[in-house]
């Protein structure tokens, strides 16, 4: 079986090839590639969260696969697959643990290494251009003035960071790992767009699609336009297509889609989230709230509910009620209003605020010619330009906001949920019902229980939790709350 050539994105060998500096000594990037460290670590990290969308600490090896571009199955993996199933699912289990993921890339990131070097004729632990090329074969290459063809020039060029004329495995090592952070960022995209794929077929019609596309000004014409970039075969955009796509991008092509899959994300997890609190809050199952029944399972009275979270908002036709599809669409509209105030802002109209043109949004922001930004102006701007490129686009306005509203709704749901325990009906949770109400999660020992019970409740002579206690402490307690909605979210 021919086996994969040195630094070729190859499928099999990049799907989770790449290096943990936490389990391994004695590697290092060299001068010149330290800060490839952090963007792995950080890579890694985003890419098994994402894969992981239910927080339970594991992820399926199929799901690594369709993340990469390929469909399969388990029943159907060849010789190959399998050696790799075992290597980062030793207990075939069918679930890969963040430790089995880590050793896995571990072993994976040293054969790869060892490979890269076996072409290493005189074994002087370098490579010459002659000993580069041995390893990427290259027949119907036209050969250059050096003997060698363009491809095969291109490769150990990009390798050569210092051009000394040989490549060091630093230098293989910190080229390998910058092309894994390329690949991790690719497959993270994938898979965040795989979630549009509502008839699990592993292609993208363009009405799937589209829903990347629900929050522009133009729906219809970006997400058509945006499609046919991916280049789909009759009609249809295929897992590989958007894998290929997706590693080929620029940096501003990934963060434009990037942003877009982390909002379609956020707009689930609101959904769901209300979903939840609904079925709980709803005390005469009609499918709507009144701000009766909203303030009931808030324990505050409806003038002391926060304006923003008060129904009566998002009561689109006035009938008192708010369906869950009308509070949806108040969530969003809440979102547009907030854009479309601060977008007419944009002078040269680029589709973009720079500093100059946000600080306008803030009174008394500036001096008269225009510098001197207050302190709070500046930070304020970096808050929301997610990608520090100075510019702040109408997606980076949303993905500041929209998290906001995912945890004030996710807050309620874990209240709500925490508040079924409240077996005396006291209005107070005590320490043997919260953990009655958490006893389903792993994810909290007895001593967490008691530091949440203790930090929870706020009063001294409190007799336990409060209703607005708890919801205010969710709110500011992102750890608690991921791991209570893990276990009240429906699925």
């Amino acid at each position: 079986m021919p086996m994969p050539t040195p630094l070729v994105k190859n499928a099999f060998f990049v799907l989770l090839a790449v290096h943990t500096f936490g389990l391994t000594s004695g590697l290092n990037c060299g001068a010149g590639r330290l800060r490839a460290d952090d963007e792995v670590l950080q890579a890694v990290d985003e890419l098994y969260q994402a894969l992981d969308e239910d927080q339970d600490g594991a992820i399926s090896f199929e799901t690594l696969a369709r993340a990469m571009g390929q469909k399969i199955e388990v029943a159907k993996f060849d010789a190959r697959i399998m050696a790799m199933y075992a290597m980062f699912d030793p207990n075939f289990d069918k679930k890969v643990e963040r430790s089995e993921f880590d050793k896995g890339q571990k072993a994976l990131m040293d054969m790869q290494l060892d490979r890269s070097f076996g072409t290493d004729a005189n074994g002087d632990n370098q490579l010459s251009r002659k000993e580069h090329a041995l390893g990427i074969p290259d027949a119907n290459g036209e050969k250059q003035e050096n003997g060698f063809t363009a491809r095969q020039n291109e490769r150990f060029d990009a390798a050569d960071t210092d051009g000394d004329g040989r490549i060091t495995k630093a230098e293989i090592e910190g080229n390998l790992l910058d092309q894994l952070v390329e690949t991790y960022q690719a497959m993270r995209l994938n898979h965040g767009l795989l979630r549009c794929d509502t008839n699990d077929d592993g292609d993208l019609e363009l009405a799937e699609f589209a829903k990347l596309y629900e929050w522009d000004e133009d729906p219809a014409s970006s997400a058509k336009a945006a499609f046919e970039s991916y280049e789909p075969t009759e009609g249809k955009l295929t897992n590989r297509q958007a894998y290929t796509k997706h590693i080929n991008a620029n940096r501003e092509q990934r963060y434009d889609i990037e942003s877009r899959i982390k909002l379609l994300s956020l707009d689930r997890r609101i959904a769901s989230a209300t979903a939840g609190y609904y079925k709980l809050a709803d005390k005469n199952s009609d499918g709507q709230l009144t701000e009766e029944e909203n303030a009931a399972i808030r324990g505050q009275r409806e003038a002391d509910i926060p304006v923003f979270e008060r129904l009566t908002n998002y009561d689109m036709d006035k009938d008192g009620l708010v369906g869950q599809e009308e509070l949806r669409r108040g969530f969003r509209g809440l979102v547009y209003n907030f854009v479309n105030q601060t977008f007419p802002l944009d002078v040269n109209q680029d589709g973009n605020l720079s500093l100059k043109e946000y600080a306008l949004s803030v009174p008394n922001a500036s001096a008269a010619d225009g510098s001197g930004y207050r302190e709070n102006v500046t930070e304020g701007f970096k808050n929301f330009d997610r990608n520090a490129d100075v510019l702040l686009s109408r997606q980076e306005y949303m993905l500041t906001i929209y998290p906001t509203i995912e945890t004030g709704m996710c807050s309620l749901l874990a209240m709500a949920s925490v508040f079924r325990s409240d077996a005396n009906k006291d209005g107070l949770i005590q320490l043997a019902e919260l953990q009655q109400a958490v006893e389903q999660s792993e994810d909290f020992t007895q001593e967490q229980i008691e530091a949440l019970y203790a930090k929870w409740t706020t009063s001294e002579d409190s007799k336990g939790i409060q209703r607005a206690e708890l919801l205010a402490a969710l709110k500011e307690d992102t750890d608690s709350l991921r791991k209570l909605t893990h276990v009240f979210m429906p699925q």
